[in-house]
């Protein structure tokens, strides 16, 4: 079978003194065309290691805002068949989301705002006329809390934006609209890695089978070799034969998080909570199960059902730590990670000060003295490696924009993303030396280290040159930022191995 075509996904950053009005689209876009498997997709982003070996290859070095010759070079190094240009500006307290696919050069679909008053939302191009059937498809697709206005798209949560959800639900309809589109003839290869850890489903019954149908045996057995669709189809019916029984219920959303489906995981959760009326345990597991699937807006929602039945304690503070963290909110996870005492909330509550860029002192005494069962650990170290890639992706977002902008002269905005870079790795540095990784990811914990310690080192670097116009800082800075990002995607790499290996819980 003939690989995918690639597509190369770049994003139009608006610039501003006051905030950063830009909601960042192309790692979100990267995920889900990469799950959806029709193409493969290359992100225009210093995280991407294809992109970067096309850029040490090209010899291009000012990337972070390149012209048309050079994206179309870039292009034709990656041998892209397609390029998807987007753009999504907050406006107030809504955004403008536009996009262009272009296939050989030539556009052949676009998104772009409508100007019909009596028709406001955004419209489908397809080779410059509206195709309606994609435009009803788009709306359709939109999911109700999602407000429009002439091509403007916000999802609100108690009346205010949720830019996190926003950016999920323009992702997650965008990449649906293209695979129905201008993707369609090519095939799907759905690709399923799971984020979820189901060690750590743990509500309040036992996971332990009990010897009350004949379907156990098989389900044990077919689980040790792997066979999870034919353990599904079994628990499925071992359901529908008992539906008041939690317990098959409870084993049946744990078998579908071990085979990488934490979605349908937390949909079955859902219909179990339905089912049994009052368990505000199961909602809660159903919120679990939808953060693992990276959709916080129907977290916070099964959060909120269960909060409502009288979810309490350590694992609802958890929950909306790990929501509001996973939301952009470091500061509201801080405060609820606080609300209860627990060596498991303290260690997160760092993790947000983290995110938050605090100072590593006080990360370092905030991560003392902390002692976290094996399975604790294993979750919980598994949710900071997700929240440390997104504080990654803005830190190395940051250093790639300033370094060619500070090369030519002097920028006062320039110099704040490097402090902020600076302060990001530093924070992250801290917390990740206080953390005693799970044994089997030893390997990539040390990467990681190596890699913030160098990036932290090129940020201050650049600083330095900005301020003495030494070039020899300037080619300090590049050449550890070079370096850190390799150690970066080395880790990375090391970690995705690290966790389809593990056979086992625990760190020694």
């Amino acid at each position: 079978m003939a690989a995918p075509p690639r597509l190369l996904i770049y994003q139009s950053l608006t610039a501003s003194s006051d905030f950063d009005p830009n909601l960042y689209l192309v790692s979100g876009l990267a995920r889900e065309l990469d799950i959806e498997g029709r193409v493969q997709p290359v992100a225009w982003s210093s995280t991407d290691p294809i992109f970067l070996d096309v850029l040490n290859r090209e010899r291009i070095s000012n990337y972070a805002a390149p012209d048309v010759e050079t994206r179309e070079r870039v292009r034709k190094a990656l041998g892209a068949q397609f390029v998807l240009e987007v753009e999504a500006v907050k406006q107030e307290d809504q955004s403008l989301v536009a996009a262009t696919l272009k296939r050989d050069g030539r556009v052949v679909w676009q998104l772009v705002p409508s100007n019909d008053r009596n028709n406001p939302t955004p419209r489908v191009l397809v080779n410059g006329v509206e195709d309606r059937e994609a435009t009803r498809e788009l709306r359709g697709g939109l999911p109700g809390n999602l407000n429009q206005d002439q091509g403007f798209y916000v999802v609100r949560v108690n009346g205010f934006p949720d830019w996190a959800a926003t950016t999920e639900s323009i992702v997650r309809t965008m990449t649906a609209v293209l695979g129905n589109g201008p993707l369609k003839d090519f095939p799907r290869r759905i690709r399923i890695e799971s984020s979820l850890d189901p060690a750590f489903i743990e509500p309040r019954w036992s996971l332990t089978p009990g010897a009350n149908g004949a379907w156990n045996e098989t389900v044990l057995d077919r689980s040790a070799e792997g066979d999870f669709a034919t353990v599904i189809t079994i628990l499925r019916d071992a359901v529908d034969e008992a539906p008041d029984d939690i317990q098959r219920r409870i084993r049946l959303v744990s078998v579908l998080a071990q085979a990488g489906l934490p979605e349908a995981a937390a949909r079955e959760a859902e219909r179990a909570a339905i089912w049994m009326g009052r368990e505000s345990d199961l909602w809660g597991l159903a919120s679990q199960m939808w953060l693992a699937a990276g959709n916080v807006a129907m977290s916070r929602n099964a959060l909120d059902q269960a909060l409502m039945r009288g979810y309490t304690g350590i694992a609802a503070q958890r929950m909306r730590g790990d929501i509001a963290l996973l939301s952009g909110d470091p500061d509201e996870a801080i405060e609820f990670y606080g609300a209860v005492e627990g060596d498991e909330l303290a260690w997160s509550r760092a993790l947000a000060m983290t995110a938050d860029g605090r100072d590593p002192a006080l990360i370092v005494a905030a991560m003392q003295g902390l002692r976290l069962t094996d399975a604790m650990l294993l979750e919980r170290y598994t949710f900071a490696s997700r929240c440390v890639e997104r504080t990654t992706i803005g830190l190395t977002d940051d250093i790639s924009i300033a370094l060619p902008i500070i090369r030519s002269g002097p920028n006062p905005e320039m110099l704040t993303r490097l402090h902020r870079a600076r302060r990001r790795a530093a924070a992250l540095l801290a917390f990740l030396q206080g953390v005693a990784p799970p044994r089997f990811h030893r390997e990539s914990h040390q990467r990681r280290l190596v890699a913030y310690k160098l990036l932290e080192e090129a940020s201050q670097e650049a600083v330095e040159y900005a301020t003495s116009r030494d070039y020899a800082r300037f080619e300090a800075a590049e050449s550890r930022f070079t370096e850190g990002l390799l150690e970066l995607q080395i880790a990375r790499e090391t970690f995705a191995i690290e966790r389809r290996n593990r056979t086992d819980l625990g760190s020694e």
